[in-house]
């Protein structure tokens, strides 16, 4: 038989490698991204205790089997089969999103390989080889976050984010050693307990901290905001944070002594507190969209370092909720932040000034309200269970996540603010005879707005006599009247675009996180699933 391991880190890796050698033809090469994330689900989703037989061989499929490599065993288990099924879904919707927003040629052959790292370290022990998993697709992981951006800065989110998950490395293999060195306990005694594991406790919180993000002065999570693709930075914060979250919860589950002291519950609830309050004191006043978006994401991961902080089952399906939440949130806010950097090469407020675009608004519109937890989304439902897994008892707490979620709603508002705030330029057809686009662009580019399958050149039916200190129009060119032409605007870039195929995906994707939120029975159950499998529960 062959065990079923062995298959969800095989297949994605072979998907890997067709994508690769397809990435010309992106259509195919994300269809063969999300048949494997499929091929995965479709055998996760049976039984723990069956076996597959294959047509026409003799050879078939247990999903429970163990996979020994190297004296290490890999296998699916009750707790981690759920977890990873969820893994590959978010990534399916994330490649998918990406089908007519391109997010470099690594996102999705580096994004399979990322994802069977990933499902390698929730499978495989002892758990200290989880890290070096972690370590292996945080190297991979900067390769995408660098392909949208060149020069000297292009390579400080994914340094960034490499460096925190090395520094995590030692401090997991200190604490296999510190769980080794300690012996048997007394549960029941508590001195005896903080001294015996109480430097495992510290080393494999610290580590955790590391690798999710939860330092709040010296984070990944704003310099790869701001330098990698926007829906690089969902597949981060989808896959990789989430998979670090169910990682801790087979911590939980393994080690008694880890849920009985109460040392590592109070670390993730202070780390849970500072986040919010860093997260929420700066999401108000930040100056661009993926700034904006660093912050929610800080909030995000302080609601879940909070919720995890209890133990109890609510807190599984809160963790399992907010994990799906946070793929169509982000998936969707990201959409806007990539139709923005390509109208005009950049997401900052200042920069993006009169972009009256519907399609860039009901995305970052309705991204950002999920991710603040507007009431009518998705992530309203995540804040929500949120609430009733940490429970009503710590009123500051909670006021204090809807402080920090309100001050994300205030900054994406400040955005959207900021796009209807200079005079809008009209794109329309040239019907006349005009200058060719290129040679427009060429001389004067604050005149051209093109966004769809082809580039348009702008014009408009007003008075056309030029103003004294108004540069000469080029033939068949009008004055916008009020138009004012901003030389440290930054310069709009003239992109070719299925119009219709980005609209299409910003639509389902706004339409998913709207539905979801109204009637989020489907998440729901999957995240009452993934609870039943853990058994840490007092």
């Amino acid at each position: 038989m062959i065990p079923a391991a062995l298959l969800v880190v095989s297949i994605p890796l072979v998907g890997a490698v067709l994508a690769y050698a397809l990435r010309r033809w992106q259509g195919i090469e994300i269809a063969v991204a999300v048949l494997a994330c499929a091929g995965v689900v479709a055998l996760l989703a049976q039984p723990l205790d069956s076996k597959i037989a294959l047509p026409g061989i003799s050879v078939g499929i247990e999903l429970g089997a163990p996979f020994e490599v190297l004296g290490r065993v890999m296998r699916v288990r009750a707790a981690e089969r759920i977890p990873i099924l969820l893994l590959f879904v978010c990534a399916a919707a994330l490649f998918v999103l990406s089908w007519r927003a391109p997010q470099g040629w690594s996102f999705v052959p580096i994004g399979l390989v990322v994802l069977a790292a990933a499902s390698l370290a929730l499978m495989i022990r002892p758990f200290v080889y989880a890290a070096l998993a972690f370590e292996g697709a945080a190297a991979l992981a900067a390769l995408m976050i660098q392909a949208e951006r060149g020069g000297e800065r292009s390579t400080l989110g994914a340094l960034r984010y490499l460096s925190t998950t090395t520094l995590a490395l030692p401090l997991f293999l200190f604490a296999g050693w510190s769980i080794d060195r300690a012996g048997t306990v007394n549960l029941n005694d508590a001195a005896a307990l903080a001294t015996a594991y109480g430097p495992a406790t510290v080393l494999l919180i610290g580590g955790f901290g590391l690798m999710i993000g939860a330092v709040p002065l010296y984070t990944w999570v704003h310099p790869v905001a701001r330098d990698a693709p926007p829906l690089v930075t969902a597949f981060v914060a989808t896959v990789g944070v989430g998979a670090v979250c169910f990682l801790l919860l087979d911590f939980w589950q393994a080690y008694e002594w880890l849920r009985v002291g109460a040392q590592a519950a109070d670390a993730l609830a202070v780390g849970g507190i500072a986040l919010l309050i860093f997260g929420g004191a700066l999401a108000w006043a930040q100056k661009s969209f993926a700034r904006v978006m660093a912050c929610a994401l800080l909030v995000e991961i302080g609601c879940a370092l909070l919720v995890m902080s209890r133990g109890a089952q609510l807190s599984v399906e809160a963790l399992t909720f907010a994990t799906m939440a946070r793929m169509l949130s982000l998936g969707v806010f990201g959409l806007g932040v990539w139709r923005l950097r390509a109208l005009r090469s950049s997401d900052a407020f200042a920069d993006v000034r009169g972009v009256r675009d519907l399609w860039t608004v009901m995305a970052l519109g309705v991204g950002g309200l999920s991710l603040a937890g507007f009431p009518g989304t998705l992530g309203f439902v995540s804040r929500w269970s949120a609430a009733r897994a940490y429970g009503v008892a710590d009123a500051e707490g909670l006021a204090l996540l809807l402080v920090a979620s309100a001050s994300v709603g205030v900054g994406v508002g400040r955005g959207l603010i900021a796009m209807f705030d200079a005079p809008c330029v009209e794109v329309v057809e040239e019907t006349g005879v005009g200058a060719p686009v290129s040679a427009q662009m060429a001389l004067f580019p604050e005149r051209v707005l093109a966004f769809g399958d082809e580039a348009k050149a702008t014009s408009a039916p007003v008075d056309s006599s030029p103003t004294p200190d108004a540069p000469p129009l080029l033939a068949g060119e009008t004055l916008i009247e009020g138009e004012v032409l901003q030389e440290d605007m930054q310069r709009p870039v003239v992109v070719k675009l299925d119009s219709l195929g980005a609209r299409l995906m910003i639509g389902t994707s706004v339409a998913a996180v709207i539905i979801f939120g109204i009637w989020p029975g489907i998440i729901a159950a999957l995240a009452k699933a993934a609870a039943a499998q853990y058994t840490f529960y007092p």
